[in-house]
């Protein structure tokens, strides 16, 4: 198997708990949920394989079991739970019944107490919450004022949390009374846990300027505690060790680690020195018996860990390997733009600056591009991660300083770039811009800007800005004040923006150019993409597109993974033919 193979394959597993290793569901060809047990070495036992014939199916932290959630027509419900120990139960409830029709299941959430939370619509589109308790009747509750979808849910406290997806906006949290309905308290934010009345959210302002922040949430009292600092938080969650402290995800220099934070005393302290170096940390479980992390880095390999309540952590490996030779990977500035420079384990023959998407995103230390760094790096050739002006994780004034003239921001960060290669022996001409969505309009704005590069290869970009931004806008009217304030662009308006607009794109002299987009592309339209590229070939460009079939924005299988790395690393090669043997 290829490394995009095994890295889809890892990624699409489930975590579910630890017993001498981690225990991992994953759907098999047949269509069966198995569940198996990873030792040290790599091995496999399976413990049962389950039929995914439900309506729905999760992992029921509190009972440690997988639980079958399915709905008849006729209002009865069945949930089947298995244990991990492979003993299966089965109980069935009479619904409410709806006021048209049937209903139909959207969600399933685990309640805080024991009980399932079931989000069902009838055929007039009325929604309800079901409250199913392992025992007892099915309660019905209606939350007018609170749309959304839940999160958090305690009938012992009388307590909910739904939260209302904004579009580019972070979501909007509402704390609720299910008993009443009533509405007692919001924020807007990302909802990370919950126990004991107390949420765990990052709460965001970002368009205010603040980062966001990790917070405590008295839902009760609907007070906010904001916690330590110590980096962008990407993720957070109890304990449960009696305490309110939490295991969060902290991204420094571009590489996560793990703090424990102490509400009591204000501290946060690493516990790196338990685990292994990687580079991208993920919360992939979190219950009653610990907190489960899958880890991986562009040259180290990946692994799974298990934090216990007391935070003792527990070590697997993961199936990709570590990157063999002497590369080297190091986090420094260039100029303005903070980056991640791999350097190949000799004298690099060329360059190659990867912009990643967003522009609110951020390039960490992780297997990029399906593990395309690489390929690079073994051909000889230094890959620069850049976090450009409009990347979030530095601070406000970095996230900001692009919005009043895009251009001239992107122009000092490449500039900066260009100096890196000369202090690597290279010149402009021995560098190739590789960028996705918005990351792929800047690297032809970058090869526009500079016609010495050496090329650049984009996928799915965002070549027409004027034309997302009205299609975002006509979908979800929360874009338009999001693009308004970082474009400076009205949503009304019909004018292309003066940077990202085919007519400025295509201006990329006599330098190839490599257009890669998936024609199933559900965010940036292809067919935007495919005449850019008509019009940057009739002005005379060597401009190249590639069209995938049956891909999205971005590919959701090891086929289309592996298809999407050889088109880009094919296309590389070529951009940089006269410095490669």
């Amino acid at each position: 198997m290829s490394l995009a193979d095994d890295l889809h394959a890892e990624r699409d597993q489930y975590l579910f708990a630890w017993q001498d290793g981690p225990v991992l569901g994953r759907v098999g060809p047949d269509g069966r949920l198995e569940v198996a047990v990873t030792n040290d070495g790599g091995g496999r036992r399976v413990r049962f394989r389950l039929e995914l014939d439900a309506d729905a199916v999760l992992f029921l932290g509190a009972r440690q079991a997988v639980a079958r959630v399915s709905l008849r027509d006729d209002g009865r419900l069945t949930v089947t739970e298995t244990t991990l120990d492979g003993e299966e139960t089965q109980r069935r409830a009479d619904l409410p019944a709806p006021a048209a029709g049937a209903w139909t299941l959207l969600d399933v959430l685990e309640s805080g107490c024991g009980a399932l939370v079931l989000t069902v619509e009838d055929a007039a589109g009325d929604r309800r919450f079901l409250e199913v308790p392992p025992a007892g009747e099915v309660r019905a509750h209606f939350l007018p004022d609170a749309p959304g979808e839940p999160v958090y849910w305690n009938a012992e406290s009388d307590v909910a949390v739904l939260a209302e997806d904004r579009g580019p906006w972070p979501p909007l949290l509402r704390v609720c009374a299910p008993s009443s309905g009533r509405v007692t308290a919001s924020v807007a934010g990302r909802w990370l846990d919950g126990r004991d009345g107390t949420g765990a959210v990052l709460a965001d302002h970002t368009d205010t300027g603040t980062e966001p922040t990790l917070t405590l949430w008295d839902l009760g009292a609907g007070t906010l505690t904001p916690l330590p600092t110590g980096g962008w938080t990407d993720d957070a969650r109890f304990l449960r060790d009696g305490t309110s402290r939490l295991l969060a995800v902290r991204t420094v220099d571009a590489t996560d680690r793990l703090d424990l934070v102490d509400p009591a005393d204000g501290s946060a302290r690493p516990i790196a020195p338990d685990l292994p170096e990687a580079g991208r940390l993920r919360i992939r479980a979190a219950n009653h018996t610990g907190i489960g992390v899958y880890a991986l880095g562009t040259l180290t390999a990946s692994s799974w860990h298990w934090i216990t309540p007391r935070g003792t952590v527990a070590t697997g490996p993961g199936r990709i390997a570590a990157h063999p030779g002497g590369a080297t990977r190091r986090h420094h500035r260039l100029g303005p733009a903070p980056a991640l420079v791999y350097a190949p384990e000799r004298g690099p023959v060329a360059m190659v600056v990867s912009l990643h998407g967003g522009p609110e995103s951020v390039e960490r230390d992780e297997l990029r591009w399906d593990g395309l760094y690489r390929d690079l790096l073994d051909a000889g050739i230094l890959v620069v991660g850049l976090n450009y002006a409009g990347s979030v994780g530095y601070g406000s004034a970095h996230r900001r300083r692009p919005w009043s003239d895009w251009r001239a921001a992107f122009h000092g960060d490449l500039d900066a770039c260009v100096a890196e290669a000369r202090a690597h022996g290279l010149g402009p001409g021995d560098v190739a811009l590789l960028g996705g969505s918005f990351g792929g309009a800047l690297a032809l704005l970058g090869c526009a800007l500079d016609e010495r590069l050496a090329g650049a290869v984009a996928c799915a970009p965002l070549v027409d800005l004027r034309h997302h931004v009205n299609r975002a806008v006509a979908a979800d009217p929360h874009y338009g004040t999001w693009f308004e304030q970082r474009f400076a662009m009205a949503s009304d308006a019909t004018d292309p923006h003066p940077v990202f607009a085919p007519a400025r794109l295509t201006a990329t002299g006599d330098r190839p150019v490599f257009l890669i987009h998936g024609d199933q592309d559900e965010v940036v339209d292809g067919a935007a993409t495919a005449r850019a590229a008509a019009l940057a070939r009739a002005e005379g460009r060597p401009w190249t597109f590639i069209e995938e079939d049956g891909t999205g924005h971005v590919p959701q299988t090891p086929e289309q993974a592996t298809r999407r790395h050889d088109h880009v690393r094919d296309a590389l090669y070529r951009v940089l033919s006269h410095r490669l043997p």
